[in-house]
Parts: C-alpha cells; structure tokens; sequence
C-alpha cells in the first residue's frame, strides 16, 4: 500500500499530465486552423506585365546526330528577377502544332502555354524535346531543324532558338559553327569529299590554300541566314575562293555535283535566297565545274577581277540576286542553264574575258534583262569618274530569253569610240532584242535568229527549258568539235546541232 506522500505525488503528476495534455490540444488545434487558413490563401500574380525576359541560353541545340530513331530532351530556364509574381503571358513554338519540337511548361505538354505563373525572384523551367528518324525523307526530316521559341510578357517578347540535327551527315566544319568565318586549308594540297553521306556546310566558308574536288554525285547542302560579327551583318552559308583555292566539280549526267540550301521541307524546293553563293574572289583562277547544280541561293556565282572558271554542263537557278556575275573575270560556259534569277541572269561588268557555248540564259516573269553588259568600274558614287577596261564576250549557239522587248542590256563607257573595249559576239544564237539592235555593231552578229514571238521552250512557266517542237532553235546551230552531247548528256546532230543548252529529241 503506498503512503499519502505517494498518493498526493501520483495525484499531482496526473495533474501535470492533463494540464500537458491540454496544451498540446491546444497547439494542435492552433496548427490546423493555420493549415486551413494557409490553405484558404492564394498567391496573388499579376498578368499583362512588361517584365524583362532573361534566358538561361539564346539558342537550344541539340547537338546529337541522330543515326537512328531517338528523341533528346533539353531544358531552358525563364528567370523573373522582378519583386512581384507575375504570369509569362505566353511560351510558344512558332509552328504551333507542326513543330518538329515539343515544349513541357511547368509539367503541362502542348505548342503554347498561357499565363504561365512564376514567383517573384524565382524561375521557370521549359523542357523542351525532339524526336528525329534519319531514315524518313528530308522533307520530312531535314539536316537542321531549325525554329522560333516565342516568350512573350506583357509588350516584351524574347525569341530563343532552337536547333537539332536531323539526318546523318558531314556536318561541315562542325555543327556550332553558324555566323562564324571559318577557313580551309590543305598546304596547296587536295581535299576530296568523297564520302557517300551528304555535306552540310554550317557557317562562310573560306578555302585558301587548297583544291576542293567533289566527285561525281557529291551533295552540298549549305545552312544560310543572317549573322552577325560585333556590329557587322553579313549572309551566312556560302563558299568563297581566295586566291590560292580552287574548286573542282566532276559530276557526271547521271550523278551531278548539287549546291543547294538546307531547307527541304514541303514548299522549300524552289525558294531563293536560303544561302549565300559560291565567290572565287580576286586572282583565284583554275576552277573546273562540270554537270553541277546550283539552285536556292541568292548569287549563284561571283567570279571577281582576274578570276577564272571553266562551267559545264552547269544550272545555276532561283536566284534572288543575279544567276552569274563576271566582274573582270575570265568565263568559259558550255552546255549550261541560267534560269529564274532576280534582277539578270547574268551580268558581265568592267570587261573581262567570257565565251558561252550552247547555253540558255532565261529570265522571264521579270522586268531586267537576261544579260547586262559593261565595260567600267565606277570610282564614286555618282560615277562621274570611273575605269574602263576592254570587254570581250562571244555567244555560240546560246539563246538569250525572257518577258521583255530587250532582253540585253548593253552599256559601253567609250560610247562607241573605241570598239576594241567593246567586242560583242553573238554567232547562230537566238536572242530577244528591239531597241537594243540599234546599239549593236552590224557586224556583232552572225547568223543571228531574232526573237518574233515563235515558240522556243516546251513550257518555260513550269522552268522547262527543253526545246518545243516547233522551237525556233531547232536545227539552226554550227558544229563545234569537241562538243557532241548536251546538258544531260543527250547526243547532239552532227551536221544541224540545236542551239540552246538541250538538244530536242524526237
């Protein structure tokens, strides 16, 4: 039995006991009334607010090459360095549902996220992700795919770009080199890009010091775009010549060498302008193209002073600026194909030295000429002082067309007076004059068919510049040894060769 001290201890002990356990009812019903009143506030966040948007990366790449079906998941980080929670008005993929791209906003999937909360001093995650398959066609999976992330916040909008590499491919120098000037070299030497995948040229190739040969059935595929270096803004995407580097092309009928944008898409085929051009700048001489193409660029190709270049069995097409331009520079182009070009086809300025064989120079649907011509170099802008410098251009067997009464436009410095800085040839060729015939030497054209609204080409609106069957052209060109096959290869008549750069087959 205890005793009364016990008693009153155990008593009191139990007194303690229940005023404890009073206290902590207390602080639990305390908590949860803070819980339900935490529960029952919300974060206020301000819409339609003009926020600065900063960006953990201004380009998303992801620089993986795909060599068969795979997807890659990258992450860009929207920061809110403001003291208010505020809502992104918008984070959009430019092509919406069509994107190659998919976007994860704050765990909602979709092209567009609305009203996108994120805390005052705090940030948001973007996941963005792509799926590539090598093996599906180009227009489907093109070499780059490329496009706009739009972040929008009130007036203020950032545009990221995203980028990923689609097909398995010499990525040429390398995959991050866009708006870069990058040279190639060989100590004088060869390079040869023989390998059976295509070339994707990603940035303004240089090639100095060097020969650049590409074997029949090369593929060049060339990613274009502004750029910029400090405060300069240049067209990326082209290949550009000095002086010590030459270029040498051996396609073949079956097998062309083929420059050409990257863009492949669906609606892509025939667009100008997606890339720089091919420029053999000064004194770079030597250069060899045959059965090549080059299409979707804005020049085809600049050959500058003193420069010289061999083309045949050549189309240079949708061009948004001039098709071939030849400044001082020395020509030879054969059994060749200049089409659907900006302002002229082909522009030869302050003299040189050019000879064309067999070659078709159209540009119809457009208000300049086919063929521009001088024989000065302008020393101010208002040109009341220039160079002039002695201008020889001979056409054999060529036809020069388009939409205007004059498709040649001829502007000699000499005015006349000294013939020998101005020496027009144009021999058994079709060409399309009215006016200009009063500004042509009598003498400057042989055997000349002029243009009276006969038919010459099968359907020049759909760029088939093949002869129609009651063509002018048939039958009325010389023959000139060495030169028995067409621009595809097709056996020209012996005797009564076609002119043009096709010869009709029945």
């Amino acid at each position: 039995m205890k005793s009364d001290s016990a008693v009153t201890n155990l008593h009191n002990s139990l007194s303690n006991k229940g005023i404890i356990c009073k206290a902590i009812n207390s602080i639990v019903l305390i908590a949860a009334l803070s819980l339900m009143t935490l529960g029952c506030f919300e974060e206020k966040f301000v819409s339609n607010v003009s926020i600065p948007i900063e960006v953990s990366l201004d380009t998303v790449r992801f620089d993986t090459v795909f060599t068969t079906v795979g997807s890659a998941t990258r992450s860009l980080v929207i920061y809110n360095r403001t003291d208010e929670n505020v809502n992104i008005s918008s984070i959009a993929l430019a092509n919406g549902e069509s994107s190659m791209f998919r976007l994860n906003v704050d765990g909602i999937p979709g092209p567009e996220s609305l009203e996108v909360p994120v805390l005052a001093r705090d940030s948001l995650h973007v996941f963005i992700e792509v799926t590539v398959d090598p093996d599906q066609p180009l227009s489907v999976s093109p070499f780059i795919i490329s496009e706009d992330l739009l972040i929008r916040a009130g007036e203020n909008q950032r545009i990221v770009k995203l980028e990923a590499w689609g097909q398995n491919a010499n990525y040429f120098p390398s995959r991050d080199s866009q708006g870069r000037l990058i040279s190639l070299s060989c100590q004088s030497n060869q390079i040869t890009w023989d390998d059976q995948k295509p070339y994707v040229i990603y940035g303004l190739l240089f090639i100095d010091s060097c020969e650049l040969v590409l074997p029949a059935g090369t593929q060049v595929f060339v990613h274009g775009g502004l750029a910029r270096i400090e405060e300069t803004i240049f067209n990326d995407g082209g290949l550009i010549f000095l002086p010590d580097g030459k270029l040498t092309t051996r396609g073949t009928a079956d097998k062309p060498v083929v420059f050409q944008g990257d863009r492949l898409e669906s609606g892509f085929d025939d667009v100008p302008g997606q890339w720089s051009g091919i420029r053999f700048f000064d004194n770079s001489t030597g250069h060899s193209l045959e059965f090549t193409e080059i299409r979707n660029s804005i020049v085809g190709i600049r050959a500058d002073s003193a420069s010289s270049a061999r083309l045949e069995n050549v189309i240079i097409s949708n061009t948004t600026n001039i098709g071939l331009i030849g400044v001082h520079a020395s020509l030879e182009v054969e059994n060749s194909l200049i089409h659907s070009n900006g302002p002229q086809s082909v522009a030869l300025a302050y003299g040189g030295n050019y000879t064309f064989t067999y070659t078709s120079i159209a540009n119809f649907e457009n208000q300049s000429p086919a063929l521009y011509m001088d024989n000065f170099n302008c020393l101010d802008a208002e040109c009341s002082t220039v160079l002039v410098n002695a201008l020889n251009a001979t056409f054999i067997n060529s036809i020069i067309m388009g939409s205007n009464d004059d498709e040649i436009d001829l502007n000699d410095a000499t005015n006349g007076m000294e013939p020998d800085f101005f020496n027009l040839t144009f021999e058994n060729s079709l060409i399309k004059i009215d006016e200009v015939r009063n500004e042509l030497d009598p003498m400057a054209c042989m055997d000349c068919l002029e243009h009276n609204g006969e038919p010459v080409f099968l359907n020049e609106l759909e760029d088939d510049y093949t002869l129609d069957t009651m063509s002018v052209a048939r039958d009325q060109g010389i023959p000139i040894p060495g030169l028995s096959i067409d621009l595809i290869g097709n056996i020209r008549d012996m005797n009564t060769p076609d002119i043009g750069c096709y010869e009709f087959l029945d």
